[in-house]
């Protein structure tokens, strides 16, 4: 039976994992506080990261450096991140900063009118 949790990665209440996906405290906190969507984005990222680095999930040294990636990658700094290609532009939202909430604009082509 699946259960909801708010999802720190998503930032909104959704269907949880049906099993703890990690041994140890770091499983426990994916399992209570991680989404299927979120879980599954970092299944992707992971393999991209196993493929890109040539990692073995045999080695403890990546499975450690695996570990390290995904506590980055699914409870980072808060930041929630926005990729827009629609609009070709990504923005980087931050809920807890020293003067309140604030979007940053990475990146955004000019407009084809500013020649």
């Amino acid at each position: 039976m699946s259960h909801i949790v708010f999802c720190v990665k998503n930032q909104l209440d959704t269907e949880g994992l049906g099993f703890i996906p990690w041994p140890g405290a770091l499983g426990k906190k994916v399992f209570d506080n991680i989404g299927k969507e979120a879980w599954q984005s970092w299944l992707a990222h992971q393999t991209m990261l196993i493929n890109e680095n040539r990692l073995s999930p045999l080695d403890p040294k990546h499975r450690a450096y695996l570990e390290a990636e995904m506590e980055k990658y699914l409870f980072g700094d808060g930041a929630i991140y926005f990729l827009s290609s629609r609009f070709n532009f990504a923005a980087c939202f931050k809920p807890e900063t020293s003067i309140g909430r604030i979007l940053i604009i990475l990146h955004q082509p000019p407009s084809r009118n500013s020649r």
